[in-house]
């Protein structure tokens, strides 16, 4: 149980290290400054601090935070590269979304299928 309470907060920390990564190519200097840019409270901010990533941070508020993200670098910042940028986004959300511990239920029923098809010979079927 221990094990997978501390999965189900692995993918903040990811996401953490990743919004870290993408103030930074923005030119955000810091949480402060970044929050003042997005308009997005300080606090809420304050969860994606990658030295100490708070896990009462939602999957959703993640999602409203990348997007202010995309917004601000395309829009706003008036982006050269809006592609690069928007793939870079992408990315990081393909890397937090990889991070992300499904339900329990989920989680041990696609382990059960995982188990069943490494045990499984091709002319068993």
């Amino acid at each position: 149980m221990e094990s997978r309470k501390r999965q189900s907060h692995e993918w903040v920390a990811v996401a953490a290290r990743e919004f870290t990564k993408m103030i930074r190519h923005l030119g955000l200097r810091s949480i402060n400054h970044a929050a003042n840019e997005l308009g997005i409270n300080y606090r809420t901010l304050k969860k994606l601090d990658d030295r100490h990533p708070d896990p009462t941070l939602t999957l959703e508020m993640v999602m409203s935070i990348w997007h202010a993200l995309e917004v601000f670098a395309v829009i706003i910042q008036s982006s050269e590269r809006p592609a690069e940028v928007s793939r870079m986004l992408s990315d990081s959300l393909m890397q937090i979304s990889r991070s992300y511990s499904l339900n329990p239920r989920l989680q041990d029923a696609v382990e059960a299928i995982g188990s069943d098809r490494v045990g499984t010979k091709t002319g068993d079927r």
